[in-house]
C-alpha cells in the first residue's frame, strides 16, 4: 500500500507472487477480417466527414504483426514469498492481542499460498499453467543469513491451522464506515492558492 498523494506511507506487501518464463520466444501473427456483405455493392457508401466502412465493421481489415503468443522454451515458475518480516510489524494494542492478530493473519497467508485447484492459474483465455508432475512444488524457510529449510505445510495443513487461530481472533465493530461523498471529490478538484502560486511559477 502507498499513500502516493497525502501521507507518502508506503506499506510493504505481507504477499507477492510472480510468474516467470524463461528462454521465451515470442511469436506474432496475423488475421483479416471480412464483413459478412459487400456493403459498397449495397449503396452503403460514407458521405464527406462520416467513418469509414472498416471502422464500423462493413469493410475488410487486416491487422497484421500483433501478438501471437510466446514460447517458453526454459520453462514457467511461479515463486511466491510470504514476508515474516512485514507480519511481526502489524501489532495490536497489546502483546496478547498482537499474537493473536499476528496468527490469524499468519493463517490467511498460508491458505492464500498453499491453495491450489484447477482454476488457480486459470490466467486467460489460451494460458492455463498445469504443474509438472516431475517437479513437484517445493516450499522452504529462507532465514536471514541466506540458509534454507523445507517447510512442509500442504493446503490441509494450511486451512487446519487457520481454522484453529482463527477462533480466538475476533473481528470487533471499531471500524469506521466510509460514504463516498461528491463534495470532497469535486473540492478535491480545485486548486488551493499554494498550487496556483506553483503553477504560476
Amino acid at each position: 500500500m502507498w499513500d502516493s498523494r497525502e501521507s507518502g506511507v508506503k506499506v510493504p506487501r505481507l504477499l507477492n507472487s510472480i510468474i516467470r518464463a524463461y528462454d521465451v520466444l515470442e511469436h506474432r501473427r496475423s488475421s483479416q477480417f471480412n464483413a459478412a456483405l459487400d456493403y459498397e455493392a449495397a449503396g452503403i457508401v460514407p458521405g464527406k466527414g462520416d467513418k469509414k466502412l472498416s471502422e464500423v465493421g462493413m469493410d475488410g481489415a487486416p491487422a497484421t504483426f500483433q501478438h501471437g503468443g510466446i514460447e517458453a522454451r526454459g520453462g514457467i515458475c511461479r515463486d511466491a514469498s510470504l514476508n515474516l518480516c512485514t507480519l511481526r510489524d502489524i501489532v495490536s494494542t497489546s502483546s496478547n492481542e498482537t499474537l493473536i492478530l499476528q496468527r490469524y493473519v499468519l493463517g490467511l497467508a498460508l491458505v492464500v499460498i498453499t491453495y491450489y485447484d484447477g482454476k488457480t492459474l486459470n490466467l486467460r483465455q489460451g494460458c492455463q499453467l498445469v504443474a509438472v508432475p516431475n517437479k513437484p512444488m517445493t516450499r522452504n524457510l529462507m532465514n536471514a543469513d541466506g540458509t534454507e529449510t523445507p517447510f512442509e505445510i500442504d493446503r490441509d495443513g494450511a486451512l487446519a491451522y487457520a481454522s484453529a487461530v482463527s477462533k480466538a481472533f475476533v473481528v470487533g465493530d471499531d471500524h469506521t464506515d466510509a460514504r463516498f461523498d461528491p463534495k470532497l471529490a469535486k473540492a478535491a478538484l480545485k486548486k488551493t492558492k499554494k498550487d496556483q502560486e506553483g503553477a504560476d511559477k
